[in-house]
């Protein structure tokens, strides 16, 4: 029983995964592509910056009211509490990791100190978070 158990553990756990980069795309889908194919590029030096700052920008469009979106879309998907409040941290938790990656590929790019061209500053992540941590008291 042991290894069926953990043969449906496993598919369960790629599902799940699944499910939260599904969920990611229609929000962030040019996020999540452009963090994918800038890690795998040999020189991040030659990656344009417009291409930086147009992520960035969409980003900071619509961040807020997608984490909104997704929380409203994971209830209605997940109706007993534990699952969707379970779901919904996988999510914010991955966008967490792309948004955070990206932020990196910014430093990697531009360098820690430099002050970059962009029309506006890309968001903070700690204003990231601190928006998702406002979601919580609501999860239960």
């Amino acid at each position: 029983m042991g290894k069926e158990h953990d043969h449906w553990a496993e598919l369960l756990k790629d599902r799940v995964t699944d499910f939260l980069e599904e969920e990611l795309r229609p929000f962030f889908g040019g996020l999540m592509q452009f963090v994918k194919q800038s890690e795998a590029s040999s020189d991040v030096q030659k990656i344009e910056a417009s291409d930086f700052e147009k992520i960035s920008n969409d980003f900071a469009a619509k961040w807020s009211k997608a984490i909104v979106t997704i929380k409203q879309d994971v209830s209605t998907a997940f109706t007993k509490p534990d699952n969707s409040s379970n779901i919904l941290q996988g999510v914010l938790a991955k966008l967490l990791s792309y948004y955070s990656r990206f932020l990196a590929l910014i430093e990697r790019r531009f360098g820690r100190t430099s002050r970059l061209s962009f029309k506006e500053d890309p968001i903070g992540l700690e204003n990231v978070k601190f928006e998702i941590r406002k979601l919580r008291p609501q999860l239960q």
